[in-house]
Order: structure tokens, then sequence, then C-alpha cells
């Protein structure tokens, strides 16, 4: 039997959730790979390693495909009522940006934590760039209509 407190919530979006989960394993398996490589010396397939300058490969999908999740959920995220960005609104999307930020610096900067004068301080990781992806284009979605949104996308 679920808990349910009597809050209602919209069903989920199943391709996202396989979409998340798929990423979530490629992430894994680069940055172990990564780590085996330039931690252990150990040689590994190129396609888990990021591409030097021209190519794609396996690693330098994982962070688009987490943006493009993010840029997914946020009419989900959104409430269908109105499309001005009233105060609620707004910080609502200023607490969760807030929230990723404060994690991805916690996250990014545990060796930091660990031992400060051997490792450098990260101001700039990778939730910190998705939160401020997240905040810009939810504002945007916010405050705009569909044209506007098609020529920014067009652009």
């Amino acid at each position: 039997m679920a808990f349910d407190a009597g809050i209602s919530r919209a069903p989920r979006l199943a391709s996202l959730d396989v979409l998340r989960g798929l990423t979530i394993v490629g992430m894994i398996l680069v940055n172990s790979a990564a780590y085996l490589h330039y931690v252990s010396g150990y040689d590994v397939f190129p396609v888990l390693m990021h591409s030097r300058w021209s190519g794609f490969t396996l690693a330098d999908a994982v962070f688009p495909a987490f943006i493009v999740m993010t840029g997914v959920s946020i009419p989900l995220a959104t409430p269908a009522t109105g499309q001005a960005l009233d105060g609620p609104g707004l910080r609502r999307l200023l607490v969760r940006s807030a929230r990723l930020i404060l994690l991805g610096l916690l996250v990014s900067n545990i060796y930091w934590l660990a031992t400060p004068e051997s490792v450098a301080f990260r101001p700039m990781g990778v939730l910190q760039r998705i939160a401020l992806a997240f905040l810009a284009a939810a504002v945007l979605y916010r405050t705009t209509g569909p044209r506007v949104r098609l020529a920014l996308a067009a652009g």
C-alpha cells in the first residue's frame, strides 16, 4: 500500500524516466572509464572518453541529454494555469535552482571539503550548469509565448 498524503500528482512521463535512467547508466559508464584511464592508467575504449576536438562520443552525449531532459520537464513542472510569471512562481523556480546549485557545490567539492589544501575549489560543476540552464529556460518559458519560444529555439 502506497503512502498518499492527499497530494495529487500529475502522471509521470515514462519516456522521460527511461531516458533519465539510460543517461545515468551512461554517466556511470563514462565516469568509470575516465577514472580507469586517468587515475589507474588503463586503456579504455575511445568512445567512452570525451573527444579531443572533432568528433562525438558517448561521453559527449551525457550532459546534453540531461539538458534536454531538463527542458522537457519545464512544461511538466510548471503550473498550467496562466502564462505570466508571478512572484510565487519565480520564487519556486529560484528555490529549485538554488537547491541544485547547493547540491552541485557539495558534490563537485567533496574532496575539497575533506582536504582543502590539496584540491582546488570548483564553483561551476555539472549540476550548477544544469540549474542555471533550467532557471533561464523556465523563466523564458513562463514569460514568452509560443512564437517567441519557436524563434528562440530556431536562433
